[in-house]
């Protein structure tokens, strides 16, 4: 699970090289605390009181920052469907884990046994073969299902 304190996201953000602004601590804090997997505007709204000089730009440039460091995942959405379609959403638990979409964008965690059952079901042989056949090493997996 990714930190949620203030000083070990101090020490996080340090650890991947970044530098750990006020706005960084407080980005990355909304993103670890909310389990919806939030899009850039609702982080927004969510720091925007406390942190009256964060712009919607600061958010989507802080989220790329940390995606780009290992720190977040962007989730891209499809652009046709419900309400939530288009609008990427971010989550800031990187391991290996099973998201569900849901018709209207909603993005859902699968819990930790069902995902890892899942997980632990893919045939090593066919990541093996992706690998070969791409010229790539497979570091993570990440597998999303929609739901109707």
């Amino acid at each position: 699970m990714p930190p949620t304190d203030p000083k070990e996201i101090t020490v996080q953000l340090s650890r991947h090289g970044l530098r750990c602004t006020r706005q960084r601590v407080a980005l990355y804090e909304a993103l670890a605390c909310d389990a919806s997997h939030p899009t850039a505007e609702r982080l927004h709204e969510c720091v925007r009181d406390e942190h009256t000089g964060v712009s919607l730009a600061t958010v989507y440039n802080t989220l790329e920052v940390f995606c780009r460091h290992g720190l977040a995942r962007k989730l891209s959405s499809p652009s046709t469907g419900g309400a939530g379609a288009g609008a990427a959403r971010f989550d800031a638990d990187v391991s290996n884990h099973v998201h569900v979409r849901d018709a209207d964008g909603a993005v859902h965690d699968l819990s930790d046994d069902v995902s890892q059952q899942l997980l632990d079901r893919l045939p090593a042989n066919t990541i093996a073969g992706i690998e070969r056949d791409m010229g790539v090493t497979i570091d993570q997996v990440h597998i999303e299902l929609i739901a109707k």
